[in-house]
């Protein structure tokens, strides 16, 4: 459902935001259970192996891997400021 559907709720409607947040509750609920029931594991099984330390910093030194996660991060970084900011240069509504 995303971290967005609150606010697309209260645009397109929604008077209260607490009726914005409970349509988008309601709708991570439902697919969550949509998951739930009818989540496969894909046709290429392989063996679960627990965390390792030592793969991460692999991975970390791989130099090839390194820009692609500075891309990621960097991404994510924009991204979650872009939705912090939002607030702040949004219009007021009246109460």
């Amino acid at each position: 459902m995303g971290k967005a559907s609150p606010y697309l709720i209260h645009a397109l409607g929604s008077a209260h935001a607490s009726t914005a947040v409970l349509v988008a509750s309601c709708g991570c609920v439902i697919g969550g259970l949509l998951v739930a029931w009818f989540y496969r594991d894909g046709p290429f099984a392989f063996e679960r192996r627990p965390f390792s330390w030592a793969l991460a910093l692999e991975v970390a030194r791989h130099r090839e891997t390194r820009p692609r996660h500075r891309g990621y991060l960097g991404h994510m970084w924009e991204l979650y400021a872009m939705w912090t900011w939002i607030p702040a240069f949004s219009p007021r509504a009246s109460p």
